[in-house]
């Protein structure tokens, strides 16, 4: 497999954990996947991983964005831009999901330094996991992959 197509794929197995986690957990939430919700600080749609509405902490909406990188690439590069589009331009307040060991610690530490305003969070995946526990009303908030694409 070619290394763009391995990253894509890789990138989505984890949407897809992520979805899966969402959907065990959601009890009324309302979810949309990959949706367009504003523009971007160059004016182009942003297109966000997932929309959840209903969730008690944010019952208006909260975006996740989630970030996989298995290798040293481009993701620390694109950081700053993600961080400028959420706190000008995106609607509702965001949580950054990290993947993977390819981004630097140095760029992590820097991405974490930037919460606020509308960055509410930046989370590991097993953070992300957590959080989402202890936000839902279930005893278990599972990875299973998902069988329904919504």
């Amino acid at each position: 497999m070619q290394q763009g197509k391995k990253a894509n794929y890789t990138g989505e197995t984890t949407e897809n954990n992520i979805a899966a986690m969402l959907q065990n957990a959601c009890k009324g939430w309302r979810i949309r996947r990959q949706t367009s919700l504003c523009k971007d600080i160059y004016g182009r749609t942003a297109r966000v991983d997932f929309l959840v509405r209903g969730m008690p902490v944010h019952p208006e909406g909260i975006i996740l964005e989630v970030k996989h990188q298995k290798s040293r690439g481009s993701i620390d590069e694109k950081f700053p831009y993600l961080v400028m589009s959420i706190k000008q331009c995106y609607p509702y307040p965001t949580i950054i999901i990290l993947d993977g060991d390819g981004y630097s610690k140095g760029a992590e530490r820097w991405l974490r330094r930037q919460i606020g305003g509308k960055l509410y969070g930046v989370m590991s995946f097993s953070e992300f996991q957590n959080w989402l526990f202890e936000q839902s009303d279930v005893s278990s908030v599972s990875s299973a992959p998902v069988l329904t694409l919504f």
